[in-house]
């Protein structure tokens, strides 16, 4: 990915360099597309975030049932709807770990994550730090 985009801006810029200047840039250039791959650690950074998520969700609805929730005041379909989400994160795991296992790349793996859930309330205020996080993640802001 960032091979690539530092090969297409050395390219851009070799098209309306000096002549003197293209030599250097083809250098560069050159250099740029032979690098490390850094893919597999882009892919490994994002499976990190997913692996937080996904163990955040699990330990979240294995400590709170929904009469806690409802208990808490939290509509029914709250709950339901985390346990869409814990899916949904189980799944980006599943996928990120096997395009590298099939790229030949090493998965990072799960660490043990204490996320001091104490109440549903707790639950929802830490999902949205940590979806935050996540999509900053990926958007780079």
């Amino acid at each position: 990915m960032r091979g690539t985009l530092i090969a297409a801006l050395a390219l851009a810029a070799t098209a309306i360099a000096a002549p003197n200047r293209m030599r250097k840039m083809k250098a560069l250039n050159k250099r740029a597309t032979t690098s490390t791959d850094i893919d597999p650690v882009i892919l490994n950074y994002a499976l990190t975030l997913e692996h937080l998520e996904a163990a955040f969700y699990a330990q979240a609805l294995s400590q709170f049932s929904a009469d806690d929730f409802a208990n808490a005041g939290y509509p029914d379909w709250v709950r339901y709807r985390l346990t869409e989400i814990a899916a949904h994160e189980a799944q980006h795991v599943a996928l990120l770990s096997g395009a590298l296992t099939a790229a030949g790349a090493n998965a990072t793996e799960a660490c043990t994550y204490e996320f001091g859930l104490t109440s549903p309330a707790s639950v929802i205020a830490t999902a949205q730090v940590l979806e935050g996080v996540g999509v900053s993640a990926y958007t780079g802001k």
